[in-house]
């Protein structure tokens, strides 16, 4: 992550002056060339950390879906440990869990 982030710094420089973001110079605009690279960069490395729940998963740019073959708590279970995961990446995510169907 530490790369992806380095290689998405956001520097200005205008008559010899550094323009720097005050929060961090980190950004991938919306819509810019290299930002649905960076989403699958980072989507092939979430894929990498989820691989130990033996689950399927599948992801496309922001959007994911695993069909897991478990009860409903071991499911909330996985649920968990996938939250902690992004969280130890520095990402949220918000997981609807134990639905049968989906509106993609």
């Amino acid at each position: 992550m530490h790369i992806i982030q380095h290689t998405k710094q956001t520097l200005l420089y205008y008559e010899n002056d550094l323009w720097c973001k005050k929060s961090s110079c980190f950004d991938i605009t919306m819509g810019s060339f290299g930002g649905a690279e960076a989403c699958e960069l980072v989507g092939l490395h979430i894929l990498a950390k989820l691989q130990s729940l033996e689950v399927n998963v599948g992801l496309y740019r922001d959007d994911g879906l695993a069909v897991p073959d478990k009860n409903p708590k071991q499911i909330e279970d996985m649920k968990k440990k996938i939250c902690k995961i992004f969280k130890n990446n520095g990402l949220d995510i918000t997981i609807a869990a134990n639905k049968r169907v989906l509106d993609f």
